[in-house]
């Protein structure tokens, strides 16, 4: 279960959204945009895909007093 105030200041946390940004366009911006996941430490890349299977997603929660983010793992 995550947690709802911070660990260091005790403000409320708020969710926020994990970006990747996997196509970097000329400015450098992101062009493309997919969920953070993970996968086990053990996992093997598919020999079709060449992808690691998912076991979820990382959701992340943000202080606004103290800029801390927490990470948490979330389901798929």
């Amino acid at each position: 279960m995550s947690r709802t105030t911070c660990p260091d200041c005790n403000e409320e946390l708020q969710p926020i959204k994990i970006i990747d940004a996997t196509l970097r366009s000329a400015g450098g911006s992101g062009h493309g945009h997919v969920e953070l996941s993970y996968s086990a430490v053990d996992a093997e890349r598919s020999l079709f895909m060449g992808a690691f299977k998912r076991e979820g997603t990382i959701q992340g929660k943000l202080c606004p007093k103290c800029g801390r983010i927490l990470l948490y793992a979330g389901p798929k």
